[in-house]
């Protein structure tokens, strides 16, 4: 995937050497259990961006439900403007009513 120039491709990560995937796992019902976790979760993304060494990140991996704050600035990584302008005009193109709405990114 590598070989690939970025320019232009659907694909933005031909650059990465390695993958982070912050996964906060609980058994505990409580509100306040929810929140602890997400909130570690958060942090582990907040520190990986200040950091300055995210570079992309994988659309299935984007839930904006959850990050809510971090969705956009996660898809602007991993499109470009032009890609994603692209993508979305052949999104509304093949689906007009929205029957995939699981496609979130291209639905903006």
């Amino acid at each position: 995937m590598s070989r690939e120039a970025h320019a232009g491709s659907c694909f933005g990560c031909r650059k990465w050497e390695f993958s982070v995937l912050f996964m906060a796992l609980w058994d505990d019902p409580s509100p306040e259990a929810r929140a602890a976790n997400m909130a570690w979760g958060n942090r582990g993304w907040d520190d990986v961006y200040a950091a300055g060494i995210a570079t992309g990140a994988y659309p299935c991996d984007i839930d904006p439900r959850r990050r809510p704050d971090g969705a956009r600035r996660e898809v602007a990584l991993q499109f470009a403007p032009d890609v994603l302008e692209r993508l979305r005009a052949l999104k509304w193109g093949v689906d007009p009513n929205g029957l995939f709405r699981a496609s979130w990114p291209l639905s903006w």
